[in-house]
This record gives C-alpha cells, sequence and structure tokens, in this order.
C-alpha cells in the first residue's frame, strides 16, 4: 500500500471520528408541540366527546319567562340523543316544564344544562329508554315523579345542593327505575348538602305493591358536603350491599329509617363527624356482618323509654338477644353507650335482627 492511499485512509477516520463526537455532542431535537385541540361540534358533540354546552337540538320548545330566562316547555322531535343549552337566544335557560318530555318512548340521552334550577312535575316520566339521569348541582327544586318509569336506567348522578320541599314530602321521584336492567349506579356528588326525605321512597299502587328503584350501588363521592339525610331518603333499597359515605365525610344526621329495610347491605362505616342517628335509621339489615362507628365514644339514647318496658344492662344485652324471642320488649337504659354495645355476633342473623331492632326503638345522639 503506497503512502498516498495510507493518508488518505488516515484522513477518512480523522473525519469519521469527528462526525461521531459532533452527532453524539448534538442536542436532541425538541418535540414539537401538538397544537390544541379545535372543537369541531356536529349534533351537540365533538367527536373528542366534548358536549357544546351552548347547543339545543331541534324540536326542543322554549318559552321566554319575565324577559329574563327560558323555560323548556316540551320536545316535539324523534332524536334518540337531545341536548339542552345553558343559554338560548342570549337568556339562561333556567326551568323544565311539567312534562315536558313526558313519555319520549326513543330518548335515550338527555343533557340537563347545569344552569337548570327547576325540573317539573313528570318532567321525564316514563322515558323508558333513557340509560343516565343527571341532576345538576343549581337545582333548587323537582317536581313529582320527575324521573319515575324511566325502567331503562343504569345511572343516577345527583349534585342539587339541596331542593325544596312543600307541604307534602313524598315526591316518588324514581319509582321504578332501572327495573329493566340489571341494577342503578347512585352517585350522590359532594355539591350535595342534604338528601331530602322520602328521597327513594316509592308510591304504593292499589293492589298493595311498592314500585321501588333497582338500585345496585350507592356511593357518596368523596369530600362530600352532605350533612343530613332525611327520613327514610333510602328506604327498603334492598339490592345494595355497602353504602359508601366516601373519604372526608361530614355526615352528622341519618334520619328515621333512612336505610331501614336495605336488608341487603353487609358492611356499613359511619363517618367520625356522626351526631344523630333516627329511629330504625339501620332497621331489618339481616344481612350486616361488618359494623364500623368511626367514633364509638359519647353517644347514649335521645328519646326515653317507656314505664312498662323492660330494662336490659348493657352487659347482659349479648345475652338476652340469644336467649330471649320476646326482643319487641327490649329497652336499652337511658346511659348505655354505643361504645359499650357487643357487635361480635352480627353474622347470626338472627341476633342480628333482634339487635337492630333494639338499637331501633330509640334515637341516638352525641353529647
Amino acid at each position: 500500500m503506497n503512502k498516498t492511499i495510507k493518508k488518505i485512509i488516515c484522513l477518512l477516520l480523522v473525519v469519521f471520528s469527528f462526525s461521531f463526537i459532533f452527532q453524539a455532542c448534538k442536542p436532541e431535537p425538541e418535540e414539537e408541540t401538538p397544537p390544541p385541540h379545535v372543537h369541531e361540534y356536529e349534533n351537540g358533540t365533538c367527536e373528542c366527546g366534548e358536549i357544546d354546552k351552548q347547543f339545543t337540538t331541534d324540536g326542543v320548545k322554549m318559552e321566554l319567562v319575565n324577559e329574563e330566562y327560558y323555560k323548556v316547555t316540551e320536545y316535539t322531535g324523534t332524536n334518540k340523543r337531545v341536548f339542552i343549552g345553558e343559554t338560548y337566544q342570549g337568556k339562561p335557560v333556567k326551568e323544565i316544564a311539567d312534562g315536558a318530555f313526558k313519555s319520549k318512548l326513543l330518548l335515550r340521552l338527555i343533557n340537563i344544562p347545569d344552569a337548570i334550577e327547576v325540573i317539573g312535575e313528570k318532567a321525564f316520566f316514563a322515558c323508558t329508554a333513557i340509560e343516565k339521569i343527571k341532576v345538576p348541582e343549581t337545582t333548587r327544586k323537582i317536581g313529582n315523579k320527575a324521573f319515575a318509569e324511566c325502567t331503562a336506567v343504569t345511572e343516577i348522578e345527583y349534585r342539587a345542593k339541596t331542593i325544596e320541599i312543600g307541604e307534602n314530602p313524598y315526591l316518588y321521584l324514581f319509582d321504578n327505575v332501572g327495573t329493566a336492567g340489571k341494577g342503578v349506579s347512585v352517585v350522590i356528588g359532594n355539591s350535595v348538602e342534604s338528601i331530602p326525605d322520602y328521597f327513594f321512597y316509592p308510591e304504593k299502587t292499589e293492589d298493595g305493591k311498592y314500585p321501588r328503584a333497582n338500585i345496585a350501588s350507592l356511593k357518596f363521592e368523596d369530600n362530600s358536603a352532605c350533612k343530613e339525610i332525611g327520613d327514610a331518603a333510602f328506604y327498603a333499597i334492598r339490592q345494595i350491599k355497602e353504602i359508601d359515605f366516601g373519604a372526608n365525610s361530614v355526615l352528622e344526621v341519618i334520619g328515621d329509617s333512612a336505610f331501614g329495610s336495605c336488608n341487603g347491605v353487609e358492611t356499613l362505616t359511619l363517618p367520625a363527624t356522626m351526631k344523630y342517628i333516627g329511629r330504625y335509621a339501620f332497621g331489618a339489615m339481616q344481612k350486616l356482618t361488618t359494623l364500623y362507628i368511626g367514633e364509638a365514644d359519647g353517644w347514649q339514647l335521645k328519646r326515653g323509654k317507656s314505664d312498662n318496658q323492660e330494662i336490659v344492662k348493657v352487659e347482659d344485652l349479648s345475652a338476652y338477644l340469644k336467649s330471649s324471642s320476646e326482643f319487641n320488649t327490649i329497652a336499652i337504659d337511658q346511659e348505655t353507650k354505643l361504645s359499650d354495645l357487643e357487635f361480635s355476633n352480627l353474622s347470626d342473623p338472627e341476633i342480628n335482627a333482634r339487635l337492630f331492632t333494639a338499637l331501633g326503638k330509640f334515637a341516638w345522639e352525641r353529647v
């Protein structure tokens, strides 16, 4: 190999080495930031799933109220998906009239805007194909049977802070809801401040039956603002196995019979913030195997005993419940504290029923 060839080879090696070093030291190219997504709505939704909050489906009829806001009066279309905009002709939409969507059998989805304050009587009655019910945070009034007979519902999202109750507290809002499917998932939003009396309580039919909603699960969102659950609010919801009050709950009051006859519940954990438990609040929970009270100390009976009832000392209560069939005569001394009671026998359905019958005779209050 002559000297010229050697020089060429050496030169190529030097060039290659410098090229390698340069490439190794070259900074990585910055990834290009994709442009922001621009929503392109068609019939109320974007392909990304975002809803056009100003879009109103054709066929939704509006009425101007006091030149201030609009009320939805009826729907004359046949769409399966219906959207109600937050505003209409520059003014907010605040009400849905009585019977506005009654018996719209094709309706599967209804987007109720966050600005709605009033949902009228039977507003969505017998919409038998609708799959989800959402009550916005701003809602302050709901009419009787507003969602009754919506048998295909699989999800209820309830976010109303509190609703006005008239002279008749029985609203029968959810009669027969979800009965055509496997059950309804109920979520109580963290904006809710109170659950009204008889919230899920059904209206007795002429043949003596109760058209209860088919509720499969009940969950309160974490950081819930709910401080009170009204009397018989979730009475006889028999399918649920657990009541989840969520983390960081501020719940203080559970009314009389609030969860009475929820006899499918197996686990119950009460928030540490509880101050009052009404009579028969957890009556007839025959499958309950685990009961946890966040703060057991400081509880005692709120209401007195009648003179003709037997007084059962706390240390004898468990044995009494095991041996006595006359548990309807049980009374517990006024100074009894919840932390002293024996709950170890809850797995025995008979003892369980007796224990909760005994406790249910009185309300409990933290003092």
